[in-house]
């Protein structure tokens, strides 16, 4: 394993998830409450892959498919930007007539 970023990881911090967090929680300034947002939002990016999974593999019609993959995405989404919210990264939003940009403040 090769630890590219200097953090000071061990292939022994990555065999449970309980020693990673440990890890984290000794080598870095998170709190345990962006610890449980990090961890709540893989949560939530996880429940939409599984939502994804499920209306592709689902053999009815296409009358719930739009609604899953929906959820599925949305679900992706907000847990993606929670966990780079909870790591300090910020977003600017600018609107204009028929168009708007999200951009990394």
């Amino acid at each position: 394993m090769l630890d590219d970023a200097r953090v000071g990881l061990s292939e022994g911090d990555l065999v449970s998830a309980v020693a990673l967090i440990k890890k984290a929680k000794e080598s870095s300034s998170l709190s345990w409450q962006q610890i449980a947002i990090i961890l709540t939002s893989l949560g939530l990016s996880a429940t939409g892959i599984w939502l994804i999974l499920i209306a592709v593999a689902d053999p009815e019609p296409t009358s719930r498919l739009g609604i899953l993959l929906t959820g599925g995405v949305i679900l992706i989404l907000t847990g993606g930007l929670s966990i780079l919210r909870a790591l300090g990264q910020t977003w600017k939003v600018s609107k204009g007539k028929k168009s708007f940009a999200i951009e990394p403040s």
